[in-house]
Protein backbone atom coordinates (compact mmCIF):
# COMPACT_ATOMS: atom_id res chain seq x y z
CA UNK A 1 0.00 0.00 0.00
CA UNK A 2 1.15 3.55 -0.64
CA UNK A 3 2.11 5.98 2.10
CA UNK A 4 3.41 9.52 2.01
CA UNK A 5 6.71 9.54 3.93
CA UNK A 6 9.05 12.51 3.83
CA UNK A 7 6.94 14.07 1.08
CA UNK A 8 7.28 11.06 -1.25
CA UNK A 9 4.89 8.24 -2.11
CA UNK A 10 6.45 4.94 -1.03
CA UNK A 11 5.25 1.35 -0.78
CA UNK A 12 4.65 0.10 2.75
CA UNK A 13 4.19 -3.60 3.44
CA UNK A 14 1.47 -4.76 5.78
CA UNK A 15 0.73 -7.96 7.70
CA UNK A 16 -2.51 -9.67 8.63
CA UNK A 17 -2.17 -12.34 11.33
CA UNK A 18 -5.59 -14.02 11.00
CA UNK A 19 -8.55 -13.89 8.66
CA UNK A 20 -10.41 -10.62 9.13
CA UNK A 21 -7.78 -9.23 11.50
CA UNK A 22 -6.27 -5.73 11.30
CA UNK A 23 -3.71 -5.11 8.55
CA UNK A 24 -0.73 -3.76 10.50
CA UNK A 25 2.10 -1.93 8.74
CA UNK A 26 5.38 -3.85 9.03
CA UNK A 27 7.04 -0.76 10.55
CA UNK A 28 6.22 1.92 13.08
CA UNK A 29 5.58 5.41 11.78
CA UNK A 30 8.97 6.89 11.06
CA UNK A 31 10.20 10.16 9.67
CA UNK A 32 13.88 9.79 10.46
CA UNK A 33 16.63 7.45 9.36
CA UNK A 34 15.71 4.66 11.80
CA UNK A 35 12.73 2.70 10.41
CA UNK A 36 13.64 -0.30 12.60
CA UNK A 37 12.31 1.47 15.67
CA UNK A 38 10.35 4.47 14.41
CA UNK A 39 9.67 7.75 16.08
CA UNK A 40 7.51 8.51 19.04
CA UNK A 41 4.63 10.91 18.44
CA UNK A 42 2.22 12.98 20.45
CA UNK A 43 -1.36 11.78 20.70
CA UNK A 44 -2.50 14.79 18.66
CA UNK A 45 -0.22 13.85 15.74
CA UNK A 46 -1.04 10.15 16.05
CA UNK A 47 -4.77 10.71 15.68
CA UNK A 48 -4.91 13.07 12.72
CA UNK A 49 -7.21 11.73 10.02
CA UNK A 50 -7.41 11.41 6.26
CA UNK A 51 -4.86 13.36 4.22
CA UNK A 52 -3.58 14.98 7.44
CA UNK A 53 -2.52 11.60 8.87
CA UNK A 54 1.26 11.25 9.03
CA UNK A 55 1.31 8.53 6.31
CA UNK A 56 -1.70 9.82 4.36
CA UNK A 57 -5.29 8.71 3.90
CA UNK A 58 -4.55 4.97 3.34
CA UNK A 59 -3.39 4.55 6.94
CA UNK A 60 -4.60 5.33 10.46
CA UNK A 61 -3.66 4.82 14.07
CA UNK A 62 -5.38 1.61 15.20
CA UNK A 63 -8.43 1.78 17.40
CA UNK A 64 -8.30 0.39 20.91
CA UNK A 65 -10.57 -2.43 19.68
CA UNK A 66 -8.11 -3.38 16.91
CA UNK A 67 -5.17 -3.44 19.30
CA UNK A 68 -7.20 -5.25 21.95
CA UNK A 69 -8.10 -7.86 19.34
CA UNK A 70 -4.36 -8.44 18.76
CA UNK A 71 -3.66 -8.77 22.48
CA UNK A 72 -6.60 -11.11 23.12
CA UNK A 73 -5.62 -13.24 20.11
CA UNK A 74 -2.23 -13.82 21.74
CA UNK A 75 -3.39 -14.73 25.22
CA UNK A 76 -5.11 -17.68 26.80
CA UNK A 77 -8.22 -15.58 27.43
CA UNK A 78 -8.54 -15.14 23.67
CA UNK A 79 -8.81 -17.55 20.80
CA UNK A 80 -5.03 -17.98 20.61
CA UNK A 81 -4.89 -16.92 16.96
CA UNK A 82 -1.35 -15.62 17.39
CA UNK A 83 1.64 -16.18 19.63
CA UNK A 84 3.71 -13.40 21.11
CA UNK A 85 7.34 -13.63 22.15
CA UNK A 86 9.81 -11.09 23.44
CA UNK A 87 12.81 -11.42 21.15
CA UNK A 88 15.44 -9.63 19.11
CA UNK A 89 15.26 -8.78 15.40
CA UNK A 90 18.14 -7.00 13.66
CA UNK A 91 19.70 -6.19 17.06
CA UNK A 92 16.45 -4.56 18.25
CA UNK A 93 14.45 -5.98 21.18
CA UNK A 94 10.68 -6.14 20.99
CA UNK A 95 7.49 -8.16 20.76
CA UNK A 96 6.94 -10.50 17.81
CA UNK A 97 3.38 -11.58 17.04
CA UNK A 98 3.06 -14.58 14.69
CA UNK A 99 -0.12 -16.03 13.18
CA UNK A 100 -1.16 -19.52 14.33
CA UNK A 101 -4.12 -20.28 12.06
CA UNK A 102 -3.94 -22.00 8.68
CA UNK A 103 -2.76 -19.66 5.94
CA UNK A 104 -1.24 -17.17 8.41
CA UNK A 105 1.54 -19.16 10.14
CA UNK A 106 4.26 -17.46 8.08
CA UNK A 107 2.94 -13.98 8.93
CA UNK A 108 4.49 -12.02 11.77
CA UNK A 109 4.77 -8.42 12.89
CA UNK A 110 7.42 -7.01 15.24
CA UNK A 111 6.72 -4.19 17.73
CA UNK A 112 10.07 -2.74 18.94
CA UNK A 113 10.47 -1.90 22.61
CA UNK A 114 11.08 1.70 23.63
CA UNK A 115 14.60 2.48 22.41
CA UNK A 116 14.91 -1.04 21.01
CA UNK A 117 18.12 -1.70 22.93
CA UNK A 118 17.07 -3.40 26.16
CA UNK A 119 16.84 -7.12 26.81
CA UNK A 120 13.98 -6.41 29.18
CA UNK A 121 11.64 -3.60 28.61
CA UNK A 122 8.41 -2.30 27.33
CA UNK A 123 6.76 -0.72 24.37
CA UNK A 124 4.09 1.96 24.35
CA UNK A 125 1.81 2.34 21.31
CA UNK A 126 -0.97 4.89 20.85
CA UNK A 127 -4.49 3.86 19.96
CA UNK A 128 -6.79 6.35 18.26
CA UNK A 129 -9.08 6.40 21.29
CA UNK A 130 -9.33 8.47 24.46
CA UNK A 131 -10.60 7.88 27.97
CA UNK A 132 -14.37 8.11 28.40
CA UNK A 133 -14.18 11.79 29.33
CA UNK A 134 -11.85 12.54 26.39
CA UNK A 135 -9.14 13.99 28.60
CA UNK A 136 -6.44 11.36 27.98
CA UNK A 137 -5.20 9.38 25.03
CA UNK A 138 -5.16 5.59 25.45
CA UNK A 139 -2.04 3.59 24.72
CA UNK A 140 -1.20 -0.09 24.73
CA UNK A 141 1.62 -1.15 27.03
CA UNK A 142 3.60 -4.27 26.17
CA UNK A 143 6.23 -5.27 28.67
CA UNK A 144 8.46 -8.15 29.61
CA UNK A 145 10.36 -9.15 32.74
CA UNK A 146 14.11 -9.55 33.10
CA UNK A 147 14.40 -12.89 31.32
CA UNK A 148 13.18 -12.64 27.72
CA UNK A 149 13.69 -16.33 27.02
CA UNK A 150 10.90 -17.32 29.45
CA UNK A 151 8.31 -15.91 27.05
CA UNK A 152 6.81 -13.97 29.96
CA UNK A 153 5.32 -10.93 28.30
CA UNK A 154 2.39 -8.95 29.60
CA UNK A 155 0.07 -6.32 28.25
CA UNK A 156 -2.04 -3.57 29.68
CA UNK A 157 -3.98 -0.45 28.74
CA UNK A 158 -3.01 2.89 30.19
CA UNK A 159 -3.72 6.52 29.50
CA UNK A 160 -1.58 9.62 29.16
CA UNK A 161 -2.51 13.24 29.12
CA UNK A 162 -2.90 14.45 25.56
CA UNK A 163 0.02 16.83 25.73
CA UNK A 164 3.07 17.73 23.73
CA UNK A 165 5.25 15.87 26.23
CA UNK A 166 3.37 12.55 26.16
CA UNK A 167 4.77 10.47 23.34
CA UNK A 168 4.47 6.88 22.21
CA UNK A 169 5.06 4.81 19.08
CA UNK A 170 2.43 4.37 16.37
CA UNK A 171 1.94 1.15 14.39
CA UNK A 172 -0.48 2.14 11.64
CA UNK A 173 -3.16 -0.08 10.19
CA UNK A 174 -4.31 -0.08 6.58
CA UNK A 175 -7.80 1.28 6.17
CA UNK A 176 -10.20 -1.28 4.72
Amino acid sequence: AKATIGGSQVDVNWVQLWKGGPKFAEDNVFVSSDPEIGNTMTFTDATKAGADYVWGANWCTPSQDQMDELLKAATSDGSKKVKCEYTQENSVWGFKFTGLTDGYTSNSVFFPSMGGDSNSGGARYWSADTTDDGSKGLYMDLYCGMVPSDGNWKRDWNSKWKSFFSKAYVRPVLKN
